[in-house]
């Protein structure tokens, strides 16, 4: 979602349908009218296919970071490439541009999130399913071009299938899971964890809190103080429609959580539900074994 003079306007890029075997090597937008998203229209196309990419948006500019892409062979591999897109006040979007890439060869399912002038990457998985701690930071210029990436200290763990979000001058994740491989067994993250960012981007310790549910795949946004949480898994990897909310404090983490009207139906991979003028706005995802929906819901929050 990215705002301008005529509102907002709605961005789906990249992805893949694992019925039809497709990679989605598109961008489709929807200007909001009155809140109602309008028709879709296809911009201008990528410059790669990108499946599991963290995304974030500053200004009229969106950030499309790492995730999985196809290798001259076809097949499915990680990425450190990093692209951003801008808007015009008008609603539409303009060009691609490449921004500096992550370090290695990037990870599947890493979060991008923004906090103040610096955007972070946070955990994934490797090209062989293993879930890494890794924490990496670019300094966004006054162009919105990203500066080289710089790796920090570690998560506490692996994390990879969280929500990341910037509040105030904190960042937090919440829940996902870890995993050794494509095969193993996953470890469900049943519990938040909140650093300070200082001036310079640097992180403060991570402070931890228990959640009282497992969640994984599953979105975050923040308004008026309170944190919603949409869709994914729970425990046992079963697909979810819940809707949660809880407020933020530094020191006690989200507390108070509290259930509201679910989805119209249960979805994984959730992961993406942006915000505007109080409305949440939910497209995609899956609905078990990778069957993905071309579904967009939206609604008021309190």
């Amino acid at each position: 979602m990215v705002e301008h003079d005529g509102g907002a306007t709605l961005l789906v890029s990249g992805g893949i349908d694992e019925v039809q075997r497709r990679a989605r090597a598109d961008l489709w937008f929807s200007r909001l009218e009155s809140r109602t998203p309008g028709p879709w229209q296809a911009g201008p196309a990528p410059l790669l296919f990108q499946v599991g990419h963290g995304a974030a948006v500053v200004g009229s500019r969106a950030y499309f970071v790492s995730g999985r892409t196809l290798s001259p062979q076809g097949m499915v591999v990680n990425t450190p490439r990093v692209f951003s897109l801008e808007v015009s006040q008008a609603g539409a979007p303009v060009a691609w541009r490449e921004e500096a890439p992550l370090g290695g060869a990037g990870f599947f399912h890493v979060t991008a999130t923004v906090v103040g002038r610096h955007l972070f990457a946070i955990g994934g998985r490797e090209d062989s399913g293993r879930t890494v701690a890794n924490v990496s930071r670019a300094h966004i210029g006054d162009d919105g071009r990203l500066s080289p990436w710089e790796s920090l200290p570690g998560l506490p763990e692996p994390r990879t299938h969280h929500a990341a979000l910037g509040i105030g001058n904190r960042l937090v994740l919440v829940g996902g899971f870890d995993a050794t491989s494509w095969s193993s067994s996953i470890v469900d993250h049943r519990d938040t964890l909140s650093a300070e960012v200082a001036s310079d981007g640097s992180l403060g310790p991570w402070t931890r809190t228990p959640l009282p549910f497992v969640v994984s795949t599953h979105s975050g946004v923040l308004h008026q103080g309170f944190v919603y949480l949409a869709g994914g898994f729970g425990e046992g990897l079963t697909l979810s429609a819940s809707v949660r909310r809880a407020r933020f404090d530094s020191a006690l983490g989200l507390h108070g959580w509290e259930a509201l009207q679910p989805l119209p139906f249960a979805r994984a991979h959730v992961h993406h539900t942006p915000m505007f003028d109080g409305v949440i706005y939910t497209f995609g995802g899956n609905t078990g074994n990778h069957v993905a929906v071309d579904s967009l819901h939206f609604g008021r929050l309190e």
